[in-house]
C-alpha cells in the first residue's frame, strides 16, 4: 500500500480515489473484568473475564476528485460484506491486520461542485492486531521435538495443518495433546475454535471432528519457548501472532 492508503476485504480505499488520516487509530480494547465493592476495604476486587471488547476505529478520509461518483461506489464497497469481519491494513502500520466490520460513514463535507470532499469512515474491528508474520506456515515432521518462539506477550490459539497418515497420531503443544485418527484427508484444526474441518472439492467445509480428540482447554502457544512434538503425524503451524 502506499502511503495513507488503507485496504478493506483485500481491495485498496485508493481505488475510489480515498486517502486517510491514521491519528485516530491508536485505541486500546479495554480488559472485561467483573468487580465488586468489599465494605471496609479500598477499592473494587475484580475478575477478569480473559477476553477482551472490541475497538472503534475512525478514519478521516479525503476524496480530491469525482467525489460524488467515488464516494458512492465507496459506499457500495464497504458495505457489500454485510457486517461480517473482513480484513482491514493500514500503511501507517504495516505489519499488522485487523479484522473489522464497517459500521458508518460520517456525513461528508463537500467542496465546490461536489469535487472533493471529506468524510470519516467507522470500523468496528477485534481487539487484536495480528501479525502478518503469524500468517507464516512453520512446518513440522513426524516425531521431530523441537521449539517455537512467540515473539508477543499473548497467548495465540494456532491454525494447524495437518497432511494425511495410515496410522493414528498425536500432536503435543507443551502439555497439550491432540490424537488424530488415521484418515486420508489433508484437513485443519482451528484451536480457536476447537473445530477440524477439511476442503471438499468445491472448497466448503466438511467436519472432521469425528477424527480429533482435543484437550478440554485451549491449545494455546504461550509467549516465549513452546515445545512441539508429533507421533505419526506431518503438520504445519500457522501461529496467528497478535498483540493489542
Amino acid at each position: 500500500m502506499n502511503l495513507r492508503t488503507l485496504s478493506y476485504n483485500g481491495k485498496s480505499l485508493g481505488d475510489f480515489g480515498v486517502t486517510a488520516d491514521f491519528s485516530e487509530t491508536f485505541a486500546v480494547p479495554g480488559l472485561e473484568m467483573e468487580t465488586w465493592e468489599i465494605p471496609g476495604r479500598n477499592g473494587d476486587a475484580g475478575l477478569s473475564n480473559q477476553r477482551y471488547s472490541n475497538v472503534s476505529l475512525k478514519f478521516d478520509c479525503l476524496i480530491r476528485s469525482d467525489f460524488r461518483t467515488n464516494y458512492d461506489d465507496l459506499i457500495d464497497f464497504l458495505t457489500s460484506s454485510e457486517g461480517n469481519y473482513e480484513r482491514l491494513e493500514y500503511s501507517a502500520d504495516p505489519n499488522i491486520f485487523r479484522m473489522a466490520r464497517f459500521h458508518s460513514s460520517i456525513e461528508p463535507d463537500m467542496g465546490k461542485y461536489n469535487k472533493w470532499g471529506t468524510f470519516s469512515l467507522v470500523f468496528d474491528c477485534m481487539p487484536q492486531k495480528f501479525l502478518k508474520l503469524g500468517e507464516n506456515k512453520i512446518q513440522y515432521s513426524d516425531a521431530q521435538i523441537s521449539s517455537l518462539r512467540n515473539p508477543t506477550f499473548k497467548r495465540s490459539r494456532p491454525l494447524l495443518i495437518v497432511e494425511p497418515t495410515t496410522a493414528d497420531g498425536t500432536i503435543t503443544i507443551n502439555a497439550q495433546v491432540i490424537r488424530v485418527t488415521a484418515n486420508n484427508y489433508r484437513f485443519y484444526i482451528d484451536c480457536e475454535l476447537m473445530h477440524a474441518y477439511r476442503l471438499n472439492t468445491s472448497g466448503a467445509a466438511v467436519s472432521m471432528d469425528s477424527y480429533v480428540s482435543m484437550p478440554d482447554d485451549y491449545v494455546e502457544l504461550m509467549p516465549g519457548e513452546n515445545r512441539i512434538l508429533t507421533n505419526d503425524a506431518e503438520i504445519a503451524i500457522v501461529p496467528r501472532w497478535w498483540r493489542l
